[in-house]
């Protein structure tokens, strides 16, 4: 890992368990369309492998304006609790169904009064409240019978966990290797640029399913959840490759020597100093004037190679420039 000069390492441990949790969750998720597939292809395979999901656990699984579902809810309580014992105690936790309903009232109406617990009552709730008739829907339909829904979301979770465990077993290498490469404390200086997290217990998981996740949880920890394709999120593109600033874009490709490098580095993928003063016959000074300019606006990428400096061309900076400049078109 590098450090950065004056900032402590960061002491963060890798868990298993919530990225597991959030998988598992994922696929309910996805077959009520409350989460984002990122294709109907791979919407489609997901529902090849796990299968189906009963209609009337929907609401366990729906999301409010802030993300969170009643399932994410619960284990979240769990993990603040230090009581987490990943999917059994989840199960555990759900065999108490007086206890599961009366939290699920809390969740969906942090008002309810639990004096006045009557279907009645529930349904008026249910009734003047700001959702979707959707929802209205499946939330009156639970409430009729709390219970037979309970139980038969514990049967969902112990099958599709069972699909989950096999399916994680014969793709644990993805997980592997995304471990191997993967430098989390540069990710939470990054996400969490003013948290002041030393002193903090930091954590990181790592999601199979949900390939394009990357959410930081602040409760009783900080948890860094990835997917396994998280580098193409677009949040964190968008936090390292911030939008190209046009006019300093101009100033730089106004000099048609820049212009020229541009087109030697195209030809040959990289090249130092030394290589294009040559070809030029100048000094190196000359050619080091531009190329400094050049990458400090974030045209070109350098990598280092002992005392040696080379550069190539930065394709990420080109595309966000094309795409900023496309407002423009207006034919």
């Amino acid at each position: 890992k590098r450090q950065v000069k004056g900032e402590a390492f960061l002491k963060i441990q890798f868990v298993q368990e919530p990225g597991y949790i959030h998988d598992l969750f994922y696929i309910f998720m996805l077959a009520y369309k409350t989460a984002d597939a990122g294709s109907e292809e791979y919407a489609e395979i997901m529902q090849d492998t796990f299968g189906a999901c009963p209609a009337e656990l929907y609401t366990f699984f729906y999301p409010r304006e802030d993300g969170e579902t009643f399932m994410t809810s619960l284990y979240a309580e769990e993990l603040a609790s230090g009581r987490s014992g990943g999917v059994a105690s989840l199960l555990e936790d759900l065999q108490d169904e007086d206890e599961v309903f009366r939290r699920f009232l809390q969740f969906y109406f942090p008002h309810f009064e639990e004096a006045d617990s009557s279907v009645h009552s529930i349904s008026r709730h249910i009734y003047e409240s700001a959702y979707s008739d959707t929802l209205k829907f499946h939330l009156l339909s639970l409430c009729v019978d709390p219970a037979g829904h309970i139980r038969l979301l514990v049967k969902e979770l112990q099958e599709k966990e069972r699909l989950l465990k096999k399916y994680t077993e014969e793709n644990f290498s993805v997980l592997l290797n995304l471990q191997a490469g993967l430098e989390p404390e540069s990710l939470f200086r990054l996400l969490c640029p003013e948290e002041k997290m030393d002193d903090q217990n930091l954590e990181y998981s790592l999601s199979l399913l949900d390939k394009g996740l990357i959410q930081v949880q602040k409760r009783a920890r900080y948890l860094l959840l990835l997917g396994c394709e998280y580098e193409n999120n677009r949040l964190l593109r968008a936090i390292r490759f911030p939008e190209p600033d046009l006019v300093q874009f101009g100033k730089v490709m106004s000099e048609a020597n820049r212009y020229k490098i541009l087109e030697m580095l195209l030809e040959r993928g990289e090249l130092c100093t030394a290589d294009i003063a040559k070809e030029w016959d100048t000094s190196v000074t000359l050619v080091y004037y531009h190329l400094e300019m050049m990458s400090s606006t974030g045209l070109l990428k350098s990598r280092n190679a002992g005392r040696t400096i080379f550069y190539s061309i930065n394709a990420e900076y080109f595309r966000r420039v094309a795409v900023a400049l496309q407002k423009y078109n207006v034919d």
